[in-house]
């Protein structure tokens, strides 16, 4: 059953998909500072998009770490005192 569900989601995802690029191939131009160049939408599109999952993973594999639970150590006990 959950073989049948992943079928059927990967075809609807599929599906809008190509609706979504068939319906943006119009060309546009994109300027940035000096450069400028002009491309279909639906690819402008994906390469923002994939940009933006670059910089997340790359945000997130950067984060810093937590430590572990002080808790879970055993407790420690203070130096004996001088005498």
């Amino acid at each position: 059953m959950l073989a049948f569900i992943r079928t059927v989601f990967l075809i609807a995802i599929t599906a809008l998909v190509t609706i979504f690029i068939v319906q943006n191939l119009a060309t546009i131009e994109i300027a940035f500072l000096t450069w400028a160049f002009a491309a279909p939408r639906a690819l402008v599109f994906l390469l923002v998009f994939t940009a933006g999952v670059i910089v997340g993973l790359l945000l997130y594999a950067l984060r810093p770490r937590r430590k572990r639970e002080t808790a879970s150590l055993p407790p420690t006990t203070p130096p004996p005192a001088q005498p």
